[in-house]
C-alpha cells in the first residue's frame, strides 16, 4: 500500500531512529557478553599460567590412559550400548535419550565403555580439539572420531583436567599441532604428548575446579540473559516493521516499544 510521501517520510524517520537505538542497544548487550566470556576465560588462563612453586608439569599420557573410541555403524534400534559420536556432544551437553546405539561384543565392550570422569576429545574435523567431560553416562561407547582420556585419579582429577582443556594455552596447542588437512586432526600420540600443570595435592585440584564452577554458572547467567535480550531485540525491530506496514505505527507506540527495550 502506498501512503502520500509526507507519511512515508514520518513513518522512515522513526523507523530510522527506532533501529539506530536498537543497534546500540545489541552492541552493548554484545559487549557484556563479551566481556562474560573474557573474564570465565582470564581466571582459567590465570590459573595454569599463575600455579604455585610446587606444581608440576607432566605429557598427558603419563597422567592418563588414551585410547581411541570404537569403529561401527551407528544404529537406532537399542542392539548394544549408546555410540556417543562428536555432534552428539552440542554446547558442554549430551541428550543421551538422542544418541544411537551400536552393536559390540560383551567382550570388547570392556575396553571401550565409557565410565564417569572420562573425558573424550573430537580428533578430526572442524570440531578437532572439543572436549567433553563424561558424568554418570548409560551403558555406553564412544565412536571412532572421539578419543577417550581416563585420567588417574592418583596425579589428575577429571574435572581439573578439564579445566585446562578449555584454556587458550590448550587451543594453542591443538592449531599448531592439527594436521595440515583440509579438515585437521589430532592422533591420540599428540594428545599424549600435551604438557599439562597441575597441583599435586588433588584437594587444591578440587578447591580451583570448584572456584572455577561458580565462575562458569555466573558467566552461563550472564550470557543466557544477554542472550535472551539479544532475542527481544530482532523481535522488537521486526515488530516496527510490521506496525509500519499495517499502518500501526505511531510516535507514541515507537516511543513506548524503544522504552521497553
Amino acid at each position: 500500500p502506498l501512503l502520500p510521501l509526507a507519511q512515508q517520510r514520518r513513518i522512515v524517520a522513526i523507523l530510522d531512529e527506532a533501529f539506530a537505538a536498537i543497534a546500540t542497544a545489541k552492541a552493548n548487550t554484545e559487549k557484556t557478553l563479551g566481556n562474560a566470556r573474557a573474564v570465565f576465560d582470564a581466571h582459567l588462563q590465570g590459573i595454569f599460567t599463575r600455579r604455585g612453586p610446587d606444581w608440576k608439569e607432566q605429557p598427558l599420557a603419563d597422567l592418563s590412559k588414551i585410547t581411541y573410541g570404537y569403529t561401527e555403524s551407528a544404529c537406532r534400534d537399542p542392539v548394544g550400548p549408546r555410540f556417543l559420536r562428536i555432534t552428539d556432544i552440542q554446547h558442554d551437553s549430551v541428550d543421551w535419550d538422542q544418541v544411537p546405539y551400536c552393536p559390540i561384543d560383551p567382550q570388547v565392550m570392556e575396553k571401550y565403555r565409557l565410565l564417569d570422569g572420562d573425558i573424550v576429545f573430537a580428533r578430526t574435523g572442524a570440531t578437532t580439539g572439543k572436549s567433553y567431560l563424561v558424568s554418570h553416562p548409560p551403558e555406553a561407547v564412544a565412536a571412532s572420531y572421539l578419543i577417550r582420556v581416563r585420567p588417574s585419579s592418583r596425579y589428575l582429577l577429571p574435572i581439573f583436567l578439564n579445566l585446562f582443556f578449555q584454556t587458550e594455552t590448550y587451543w594453542t596447542s591443538i592449531r599448531s599441532g592439527s594436521s595440515g588437512s583440509a579438515q585437521g586432526g589430532f592422533n591420540a600420540t599428540k594428545l599424549g604428548g600435551l604438557r599439562v600443570p597441575f597441583p599435586p595435592d588433588t584437594q587444591v585440584q578440587l578447591a580451583i575446579a570448584r572456584r572455577a564452577s561458580v565462575l562458569a554458572l555466573e558467566t552461563q547467567r550472564l550470557e543466557s540473559l544477554a542472550q535472551q535480550k539479544l532475542a527481544a531485540l530482532d523481535a522488537l525491530k521486526a515488530s516496527l516493521l510490521h506496525h509500519a506496514f499495517t499502518g500501526q505505527l505511531t510516535d507514541s507506540s515507537h516511543h513506548r516499544n524503544t522504552a521497553n527495550a
